[in-house]
C-alpha cells in the first residue's frame, strides 16, 4: 500500500451504473498496455429468488455486468481491504466509499511513481510524465481494485468472458 499526504481526494465518479453489492465477481484481464476488469451489476429482480437453484437459473439468464477497459495501465493492485474494513484504507477519510468507482486527485501513488522514475537517465521531470495518468478505484464487497492508467471506456455486456476470451485471443 502507498502512503497519502495532505493533497490527495478520492472523487466518486457516479457515471456507472451500481454494481451486485453482495457478489460482484470482479475479474481482470491484463497485459503491458491494457486491462479489462469486470463485475456483476446489481438487479433488483434477483432479490426475489428463494432457493440457491433460483439464485443459479436467474444469474445465468440475467447476468449484466460492467466492463472496464483502462488503456496504457501502469500499475495495479486488487484484494484487502473488503468493504467491512474499508475505512482502513488510507483514502477512505478523503472520500472513498464501498461499492463505487472513484478517481484520486493529486495521488500520491502517482508522484511516488514519478518520484522512483527519476532516478532513469532520460527521465524528464517538467513536465512530469505522469500527467497523463490517473490513480482509479473500484471498491467492491470482498475487495479494492486500484490502477494507475491514461483513463478508461465502459460498456454493459451480457457475458463478461466474451470480451475476456477476445481480448485474450487477440494477445496470443
Amino acid at each position: 500500500m502507498y502512503s497519502i499526504d495532505s493533497n490527495d481526494r478520492a472523487v466518486e465518479l457516479s457515471e456507472i451504473p451500481s454494481m451486485d453489492t453482495g457478489a460482484p465477481s470482479p475479474q481482470i484481464y491484463a497485459n503491458e498496455s491494457r486491462l479489462l476488469f469486470t463485475y456483476r451489476l446489481h438487479n433488483p429482480d434477483l432479490h426475489n429468488a428463494t432457493t440457491t437453484n433460483d439464485v443459479e437459473a436467474y444469474l445465468a439468464a440475467n447476468s449484466r455486468n460492467a466492463l472496464f477497459t483502462f488503456s496504457h495501465t501502469l500499475v495495479h493492485q486488487f484484494g484487502w481491504p473488503n468493504d467491512e474494513v474499508l475505512h482502513t484504507h488510507p483514502l477512505y477519510e478523503r472520500g472513498l466509499r464501498p461499492y463505487g468507482l472513484f478517481e484520486v486527485e493529486q495521488s500520491s501513488w502517482i508522484r511516488q511513481l514519478e518520484k522512483a522514475n527519476s532516478i532513469h537517465e532520460q527521465h524528464r521531470a517538467v513536465p512530469p510524465w505522469l500527467d497523463k495518468y490517473h490513480h482509479y478505484i473500484i471498491t467492491l464487497h470482498d475487495n479494492t481494485f486500484e490502477c494507475v492508467a491514461h483513463g478508461y471506456e465502459f460498456q454493459i455486456v451480457e457475458d463478461p468472458a466474451v470480451p475476456l476470451r477476445s481480448a485474450i485471443q487477440s494477445e496470443i
